[in-house]
């Protein structure tokens, strides 16, 4: 399945981009068929999705969306859970999840990362991408994670990587910090008896220009309908050859 294509199924669509556009629309066959073919035709949530996705490779229980804004891995993965507990601060994210919410498993819930209202080893799997950035507390965030997390259980990541380009740009998202490492998540990792299994670094300079160029077509449905997969397939490609110069990072992360 597309990622992204679930949003075919509801009734109108709620989505905020990383510099605080808001996206709404009620949903008609025009646009139905394009989540069904496209997805979600942004390059940069694709990148960490593609990431995300292909490191579930077994079944689990129970799942934390963690920081879930608008649903999309919820909704995504309702069918491979037996349960998902979706949570955000932000209370206009929860009340979306809530209305548009088609699936019996899926709970929506406002919360705060910092403390978390779920008993220790509570979740299977735990994901929580493009959160810790914007948690001024980002290792308490992280220890209320790993408290939550079951034995054998596993937590995926994505967070901006400490690039010089974020350096930069960061408080123009709203971002705490500018980004992390390997180093600083093991860091995390080892206080909370967590193992880093591994990092994938993503968004490459030509990568992420691609992205932007992309994104300029965002109002014109038809054109993005054309260009997207050309440009997210070379995203990919520059991704895959590319040796430095990343902006996002992803973790794999167990509890042995």
């Amino acid at each position: 399945m597309v990622f992204g294509s679930v949003f075919r199924k509801l009734k109108y669509v709620d989505l905020t981009t990383a510099d605080n556009v808001k996206i709404r629309f009620k949903n008609n066959l025009i646009s139905r068929i394009g989540f069904f073919i496209l997805g979600i035709p942004h390059i940069g949530l694709r990148l960490r999705a593609r990431k995300i996705m292909s490191n579930i490779d077994k079944k689990y229980g129970s799942m934390l969306d963690a920081g879930c804004g608008t649903g999309i891995y919820s909704f995504t993965l309702a069918r491979r859970m037996k349960s998902i507990n979706a949570i955000d601060i932000e209370k206009e994210k929860i009340d979306y999840g809530k209305k548009v919410n088609l699936w019996k498993d899926i709970k929506f819930e406002k919360m705060d990362l910092c403390n978390l209202k779920f008993p220790k080893e509570n979740f299977d799997l735990i994901i929580c991408s493009d959160v810790l950035e914007h948690i001024k507390n980002d290792k308490e965030a992280f220890s209320e994670l790993a408290r939550v997390l079951k034995e054998n259980g596993t937590l995926l990541i994505t967070v901006p990587y400490l690039s010089e380009k974020n350096k930069k740009d960061y408080k123009k998202y709203n971002h705490e910090r500018a980004g992390y490492n390997e180093e600083h998540i093991n860091e995390m990792c080892k206080k909370n008896n967590l193992i880093l299994v591994k990092s994938e670094k993503y968004s490459c300079k030509i990568t992420d220009k691609i992205s932007n160029f992309s994104y300029k077509y965002s109002n014109k449905k038809v054109i993005l309908g054309i260009i997207f997969y050309p440009l997210y397939l070379l995203a990919i490609l520059f991704d895959k050859i590319s040796m430095n110069n990343f902006n996002g990072i992803f973790f794999k992360i167990e509890k042995i």
